[in-house]
């Protein structure tokens, strides 16, 4: 689950968490937009490798062992994309419950559909299957358009049978972002988002700003759109980060 990308530095460890499809795309060029001073490590899915986790609060609970079985010490990074997010803030939450630091929750294009707070809800076997279907088809166009931005990846997921394995795999981690519910976060949380999300991810009525951001946050800007950020615009995300990341280390001094 816990790809080591970056292993040694004095600076504050890192671990980015997958996006909804259950991979991190761009994650030797993120993490040199980390900084080599910063251990970075990146959250595929168990999926992949194993069955699927059931609930963002085991995904959570087994990225974070794992990860600090790498960096038994804080303070950290934690760092999410899209869904991701969701996982991502769970895990701040479980370090600042056992009384570690978490200077700030950076997140990459958190969706903001999924920042309402839903109710824990099943589909029926029927219904889940056909929408399991769907998704399929969902992810299959993601792994074929992302296909460029995937070559660091520590599994195949270029050839044809690899190609459906992590559709498989990909699809079904969707039921457990849709049946979670965000606990409240008063930790500091910096969001890069395209242009539109960050429109939505800021309209102050939703349940995001209400009920889940509890802390101080700030957003980040980039031009395009959800798509564009990870490819067209991965220039304008990587320089985007490198800004967030200066600003964290100007208040945390190198951790020996």
């Amino acid at each position: 689950m816990i790809e080591p990308i970056t292993r040694t530095g004095s600076r504050l460890p890192v671990v980015m968490v997958h996006g909804l499809f259950g991979v991190v795309p761009l994650a030797s060029r993120m993490a040199a937009a980390f900084g080599t001073e910063h251990p970075f490590f990146v959250a595929h899915a168990r999926a992949f490798s194993g069955n699927p986790h059931d609930s963002v609060e085991s995904m959570a609970r087994d990225y974070l062992a794992e990860f600090r079985s790498h960096c038994p010490r804080g303070p950290y990074i934690i760092g999410g994309m899209c869904a991701g997010a969701l996982v991502a803030l769970e895990m701040a939450r479980l370090l600042r419950l056992a009384g570690e630091t978490v200077p700030s929750v950076v997140m990459l294009e958190p969706n903001p559909v999924l920042n309402l707070n839903p109710p824990q809800r099943h589909l029926e076997p029927a219904l889940e299957k056909a929408t399991l279907q769907q998704l399929k088809q969902a992810a299959r166009t993601w792994f074929t358009s992302f296909g460029p931005a995937l070559k660091d990846l520590p599994f195949d997921a270029t050839s044809p049978s690899g190609l459906e394995h992590c559709v498989e795999a990909g699809a079904r981690l969707i039921f457990s972002y849709e049946r979670h519910r965000v606990q409240p976060y008063s930790g500091q949380v910096d969001i890069i988002a395209s242009e539109p999300f960050a429109k939505l991810i800021t309209n102050a009525s939703l349940p995001w700003r209400k009920e889940i951001l509890l802390g101080s946050w700030s957003i980040h800007a980039v031009p395009g759109t959800h798509d564009d950020l990870f490819l067209r615009q991965s220039q304008a995300l990587l320089a985007t980060i490198r800004k967030v990341v200066g600003g964290i280390d100007e208040k945390h001094p190198d951790q020996a």
